[in-house]
């Protein structure tokens, strides 16, 4: 009997999951000849093995995310937010600090372990 096999589906270590909160700040998007300012947002993430939610003011999904690299600092994460928009996210290993990256406008986000 392996005992190693049993488990090991987990892309990084449960320790990791749990529930991360933040603010998206405030940032502004070009529109024709003018800048529409969107206001700062919580947001906050449940992270799982398999998937994550993530809420954003009052939105809620439910969206996959794929480990696509592991460093001595952080696991690199693909997340598809949409079926054609692809983020890209930080799972530190120490911490207990989500990031998710800058997309232009909009600002990267830290998200802190609760």
């Amino acid at each position: 009997m392996n005992f190693l096999s049993c488990g090991t589906n987990r892309p990084f270590p449960k320790r990791l999951t749990g529930n991360y909160v933040g603010t998206i700040e405030s940032y502004q998007v070009p529109v024709q000849d003018t800048f529409l300012l969107v206001a700062s947002t919580q947001m906050a993430v449940q992270l799982q093995n398999e998937d994550m939610l993530m809420q954003v003011g009052n939105q809620l999904q439910k969206v996959p995310f794929l480990v696509t690299a592991k460093t001595k600092a952080y696991y690199a994460l693909e997340v598809k937010v949409q079926p054609n928009v692809t983020e890209h996210w930080r799972l530190y290993r120490k911490g207990k600090k989500l990031e998710r990256l800058a997309l232009s406008p909009r600002p990267s986000v830290i998200l802190i372990k609760k």
